[in-house]
């Protein structure tokens, strides 16, 4: 194995020693990042992959790292997460995974600008209850503060469904825009957050409001809730009663609109549909719902037409990503 040295930290820890004297310091020493191991090449394919990777995009996809690692934020969560190791043999098969559901999806320049230090591959990811009695959770995904981490590096990778794969594509996707915001990667035009009026509803009295007068003020539900769907329990917690305050923050409005437009596309063929208020489950949260027209020909909710044509206009033009492909995508 050789040891890939970060050389950010140490140009930094070098600039420090000769630039600052005894007196100059300023308190307690911090420890930079760990080193990562790359495999030696020609070890195998996958592990070549590996190296490849982090050449091109300065991108550790890491397997075989500590707890803490993994765990660490610099400020707490309150929750506890676990990873569950992955097998390493299925290491190749988990990259050809990642191509499918992810990495195909982004250009290699926004690859470049945009991907996390560190990728973390392991077999699950385990939500640990605060409470005693309490189950453990799993995720597929995870935004971790300066990481994302993916689960599903075992032997069921070439068994999954075609609802698994497209459930897993979702949470990566999901997990990665996430990862973006956090961390202000993102360039959002302004003219996104001038369609809608975020004082609309300022004083109003009520928590909830309709979700028919939040879409004609161009607002999207919430469908964080959507990634507890499963094969097993096929509905997930989808919010269609969004939060007044909630949805007016620019901040969960952009989140909102990206998190739609890479789960969701013209329709939703994953699981069976059930009907709500007299609207299917499986038409109520696709763009064919949120662009329908009125008999003139008109669009029901013209500011979410809007907002969406900006969002996939410059996403095209400035990352030549298609945010629409990753959305529509199923298999």
């Amino acid at each position: 194995m050789k040891t890939i040295r970060l050389i950010v930290a140490t140009l930094i820890a070098l600039s420090l020693g000769s630039a600052c004297s005894d007196d100059d310091k300023l308190g307690t020493d911090i420890p930079l990042a760990p080193p990562y191991t790359l495999p030696e090449r020609g070890e195998s394919e996958a592990g070549d992959r590996v190296i490849d990777f982090f050449e091109k995009y300065s991108s550790f996809l890491l397997y075989n790292f500590t707890q803490e690692d993994f765990q660490w934020e610099t400020v707490s969560s309150g929750l506890k997460y676990e990873a569950v190791y992955g097998d390493s043999q299925y290491l190749g098969d988990m990259l050809e995974f990642l191509d499918e559901i992810w990495l195909d999806f982004y250009s290699d320049k926004f690859k470049q600008e945009k991907f996390p230090f560190k990728i973390f591959l392991m077999d699950s990811i385990a939500q640990r209850p605060k409470w005693e009695g309490q189950p453990t959770t799993y995720h597929r995904a995870l935004a971790r503060e300066t990481a994302v981490a993916i689960a599903g590096m075992n032997g069921d990778l070439k068994q999954m469904t075609a609802k698994n794969k497209k459930l897993c594509k979702d949470a990566v996707n999901v997990a990665f825009v996430t990862f973006l915001l956090n961390q202000n990667k993102l360039d959002i035009p302004a003219e996104f957050y001038a369609v809608s009026d975020y004082t609309k509803f300022a004083s109003y009295s009520q928590l909830q409001i309709e979700p028919d007068i939040l879409r004609s003020y161009g607002y999207l539900p919430n469908v964080e809730g959507e990634l507890s769907i499963s094969e097993w329990s096929p509905y997930g917690t989808i919010s269609e009663w969004a939060t007044g305050t909630w949805s007016m923050d620019p901040k969960n409005d952009i989140k909102s609109f990206l998190l739609n437009m890479v789960m969701h596309g013209n329709d939703f063929p994953v699981f069976e549909n059930y009907p709500s208020n007299g609207v299917k489950y499986a038409d109520r949260f696709t763009w064919n719902y949120y662009l329908q027209k009125n008999a003139d020909g008109s669009y029901k909710w013209p500011l979410i037409k809007k907002k969406l044509d900006i969002l996939e206009n410059y996403f095209k033009d400035k990352y030549q990503v298609d945010l629409a492909v990753i959305g529509n995508k199923t298999y």
